[in-house]
């Protein structure tokens, strides 16, 4: 069982994430600390096809994956390897207030 707490954050992982949340002026320690704040509140994500394109286009590498929010975290062997967001869900259609 994996102890989310004992994972250790990648470089790529770091990176990543600084880019995709437009934290690229950020220092890394702070950058690291809200990865982790948000990994520590993801949960493991279930089966879905999008999930399943994942594995194969990750040749089928023994890995855990966790969601939050829009974001999908790649563990192996207890190392974030990276940090993904927004390649695997569809954009949200919002409705105008007042129309129908």
């Amino acid at each position: 069982m994996l102890q989310k707490g004992q994972v250790v954050i990648s470089r790529h992982a770091v990176d990543k994430f600084r880019n995709e949340a437009n934290l690229v002026n950020t220092r890394e320690e702070v950058v690291r600390r809200e990865l982790r704040k948000l990994f520590l509140r993801s949960r493991k994500e279930k089966l879905t096809p999008g999930l399943i394109k994942r594995i194969i286009d990750n040749n089928f590498k023994d890995a855990a994956y966790y969601r939050k929010g829009k974001w999908r975290f790649v563990i192996c062997n207890n190392v974030m390897v990276t940090c993904e967001r927004n390649i695997f869900s569809k954009p949200v259609r919002r409705r105008r207030r007042g129309k129908k």
